[in-house]
């Protein structure tokens, strides 16, 4: 019994100890995240692409986004069961960026060749990216680095 309590009372004190800890990192993380969507010049590379209930991991060097300024260049797939790249050398239109403080969430909107595509960075760091218009449809999650 009192090894029992000795063991709650330890836990005690290392559960607050690891929730700061964690807060920590994604601040920094979030604090990092908005150095680089500030900077203009980054990438999104994405490591799984969805469709409903269907998803596919992806090879994340072949699958990218390169934002730099208003220049927009990338290579993305859709599910390989659709056979379908959607290929961007172009200019971005309608950039806007959101940035949540309390939620630690930043979102970022702009047009490309046609295609509304949306960005959500989450506190933990990771990007989903979102694409619709004439091309078609691709949803994606990976992350954000900067160039």
């Amino acid at each position: 019994m009192k090894k029992l309590l000795v063991f709650a009372l330890l836990l005690s004190f290392a559960i607050p100890t690891m929730s700061s800890a964690q807060t920590e990192k994604f601040d920094s993380l979030y604090e990092k995240n908005k150095t680089i969507i500030n900077s203009n010049i980054y990438q999104f590379n994405g490591d799984w692409v969805f469709e409903g209930r269907n998803r596919e991991e992806l090879v994340s060097s072949n699958n990218f986004m390169k934002i730099d300024g208003k220049a927009v260049e990338g290579t993305f797939h859709a599910l390989s069961s659709e056979r379908r790249v959607i290929t961007y050398n172009d200019e971005l239109s309608d950039y806007k960026v959101n940035f949540n403080d309390s939620k630690q969430e930043i979102t970022i909107k702009f047009v490309l060749s046609g295609q509304n595509i949306i960005i959500d960075l989450k506190p933990n760091g990771k990007a989903f990216i979102k694409m619709d218009g004439p091309l078609g449809k691709i949803t994606q999650v990976g992350k954000i680095s900067k160039l």
